[in-house]
């Protein structure tokens, strides 16, 4: 273990903590910059804030001297200078370097201190502060992070959780995962409730023949059967893998050789079998009947996933062919020295680890690069699982109704979206940013990570999320929680003003245009902390014609849909391009006016392009409208910098007319007080169809 004379004289385990629940964290996802403002604060925390400033814990104070240290082959500054000098040539191929004065993200300084790693998980940062001349929002910069590890038989195992992620997950992370799932078992209510109603058909992953650890056996234990078994799950856009052939299995027994499945297949019952669980599922090997007829939106399909002891999740598998168990990116370690609060010390191995979700810890949980993370079928698998063990293209992680946990070490007290009535605390503190008293808050935050799915087809939107939605509705007292068209009842009129993000038209010309199934992006149904002060719009009634009758579904696809509402429909029109102020920002976009407005307004368009050159022709062929929703309000001002949020905002739908006689949404818009027009067009409400 080698170090210079800097680090040689830092207690690494026991590092100041960085008070992060005083701090906004704004990510800059180009040049991999992590920037910390202290929120505003009175002034009685004024002392405490110097005070914690006194306490840090001096590393470098500049790149020239951590050069130094690098070069005489201390190991943790080799790795700090690796991510210093990666941030530095981001920074270099933006141009961004020796402009801080004309940058709103400044580059770091690094005069460079250390804090310990946030909560879930052993380790450290090290921050710098701004470049000096920078005269933009004060903050401060990650210049690097760090997570800690052991070997399984190191004296200090009992303590630090993590082990090296090895370069194929090998027998001993295996046995890790089980003593995982047995610590849920026994310390954690409502992730698992043994002994839960089974499939038809189930893989028998010991049977009594001689061949039994070469072949599995389809069975069925009956209507009223009870037992532990895993589910697969594995990126199936297209649909159910097609491997089944009758020439696999034996006339007698109905046994399937296992060496002539799929990779993926004969590594979930190898990974089963390993967790000592009797029994498996896999779609194409234990649905009964046609696998054309197969409903992956019925409620049979969803308590597959739901009932199962644990769900084996191929995450980081584009498809069957390659297994579990594929090649992890080599990590490289630096020894430090490592005392715990047990008394053990020893060295251990410090790691970098990713900027943005070491402050935005739902990073590792959205998983968003991994193949299994692009689809709306896995999305439903995933939601619907009490606990997943996700084998993962960085390493295994495991994930349950209370606990979020790498095998490099991160242990999270939040999880990702469930279908129980009862979440971890930080979880509602952390993952979901509106009201923890609006009952629906749930709901925006899953339809938020679902727009980021791709469709294989169109007709998926709404079906490859009933499964979720009948398990959700389930928590919805009274009529609140019928269900229409994506939105519930209950939540009318508010969610209708979801902000399209990114949207492409869905494909599906059934989908009412007011509902986010009729795009293709994300629906933000979020007021970001705002509360709604005054309704304008009223629910007259709502009306659903199923796509398909004879299932009685009222979860899956629509064939048309309507709310009818009371709501004031204010005239707005097309601001020319020879109206437009040239230096005006929003010049070039598509923008609004109402008559005797005291400003423009700029819609969020649904699917159409916002730039006037693209859109002009199309909107000036419609008769347009703001279909004035509610108003809202902040508590309190909401600011980074000198960026005041205001107080008062009217939430609306840009409208125009339909064939039928009735509205169509195009987009969402957001007003200030007279930017509709005289207050008294407020008052003026018409009742008419949203289709």
């Amino acid at each position: 273990m080698t170090l210079c004379q800097l680090c040689q004289s830092i207690s690494f385990d026991a590092l100041p903590i960085f008070p992060k629940d005083d701090c906004y964290a704004i990510a800059n996802d180009t040049s991999n910059r992590v920037l910390l403002f202290p929120k505003p604060r009175d002034p009685a925390h004024d002392a405490a804030a110097a005070a914690e400033e006194t306490q840090r814990v001096k590393h470098h104070p500049d790149l020239e001297s951590l050069r130094r240290a690098a070069a005489g082959g201390c190991e943790p500054c080799v790795l700090i200078l690796g991510q210093a000098d990666a941030m530095r040539a981001a920074l270099h191929s933006r141009g961004e370097e020796g402009s801080a004065a004309r940058r709103w993200f400044p580059a770091p300084s690094f005069d460079m201190w250390l804090t310990q790693r946030l909560g879930g998980g052993h380790g450290f940062w090290v921050m710098s502060g701004p470049e000096k001349g920078f005269s933009g929002p004060k903050g401060l910069l990650l210049i690097a992070a760090f997570g800690v590890v052991v070997e399984q038989d190191d004296p200090m195992a009992g303590v630090i959780h993590g082990r090296p992620v090895k370069a194929i997950a090998d027998s001993e992370a295996l046995q890790r995962v089980a003593q995982c799932l047995d610590n849920c078992d026994r310390e954690h209510d409502g992730c698992h409730q043994p002994a839960r109603v089974v499939p038809r058909r189930l893989l028998n992953l010991h049977t009594l023949q001689p061949d039994s650890k070469d072949s599995v056996q389809v069975v069925e234990l009956g209507p009223d059967a009870h037992a532990e078994y895993a589910a697969l799950s594995y990126a199936s856009e297209n649909g159910v893998a097609r491997c089944w052939d009758k020439s696999m299995a034996a006339t007698d027994c109905n046994s399937i050789p296992v060496a002539a499945l799929p990779k993926i297949f004969q590594d979930s019952i190898f990974v089963a079998r390993s967790l000592g669980l009797p029994y498996l599922w896999i779609d194409s090997l234990c649905i009964p009947g046609s696998l054309d007829e197969w409903q992956r939106s019925s409620p049979e399909a969803g308590s597959v996933y739901a009932n199962a002891y644990v769900t084996i999740s191929a995450t980081g598998a584009a498809d069957t062919s390659q297994g579990l168990f594929f090649p992890r990116a080599e990590r490289q370690y630096a020894r430090i020295p490592y005392a715990a609060q047990a008394g053990a010390s020893s060295p251990v191995l410090a790691f970098c680890l990713p900027l943005q979700k070491e402050v935005q810890r739902e990073g590792y949980i959205w998983m968003e690069d991994e193949p299994a993370s692009a689809g709306v079928w896995n999305f439903q698998e995933r939601v619907l699982s009490p606990r997943v063990v996700h084998f993962a293209s960085d390493q295994l992680y495991v994930e349950c109704v209370q606990e979020f946990v790498s095998e490099d070490g991160l242990r999270e007290s939040i999880c990702y979206h469930k279908t129980v009535a009862a979440l971890p605390a930080e979880t509602n503190k952390r993952q979901l940013s509106p009201p923890a008293t609006d009952p629906f808050s749930r709901w925006y935050a899953i339809l938020y990570d679902y727009g980021r799915r791709k469709m294989a087809t169109p007709v998926d939107k709404l079906g490859a999320l009933a499964n979720v939605a009948r398990a959700f509705g389930e928590m919805i007292p009274g009529d609140g929680g019928e269900y229409v068209a994506g939105h519930w009842k209950g939540s009318l009129p508010v969610s209708l003003f979801w902000q399209s993000l990114l949207c492409t038209p869905s494909g599906d010309g059934r989908a009412p245009s007011w509902s986010w199934a009729s795009v293709q992006g994300i629906p933000a149904m979020s007021l970001g902390g705002a509360i709604v002060d005054q309704h304008y719009a009223t629910v007259v009634a709502t009306h659903v014609e199923l796509a398909n009758a004879a299932d009685n579904n009222p979860f899956g696809a629509v064939r048309s849909a309507s709310v009818t509402l009371e709501a004031p429909l204010i005239p707005l029109r097309l601001v020319e391009q020879d109206e437009m102020n040239d230096r005006d920002r929003h010049a070039g976009r598509v923008l609004l006016r109402g008559q005797g407005a005291e400003a423009d307004i700029i819609p969020g368009l649904d699917t159409m392009e916002k730039r006037f050159s693209a859109s002009a022709d199309a909107l000036r062929s419609m008769d347009l409208y703001a279909l004035v929703l509610f108003r809202s309000h902040m508590e309190e001002k909401v600011c980074l910098g000198t960026c005041p949020i205001p107080q008062a905002v009217f939430h609306g739908l840009l409208v125009t007319s339909a064939a039928d006689g009735g509205m169509r949404r195009l987009g969402f818009l957001l007003a200030m007080p007279g930017d509709l027009g005289p207050s008294f067009l407020l008052d003026n409400r018409e009742t008419f169809k949203l289709v």
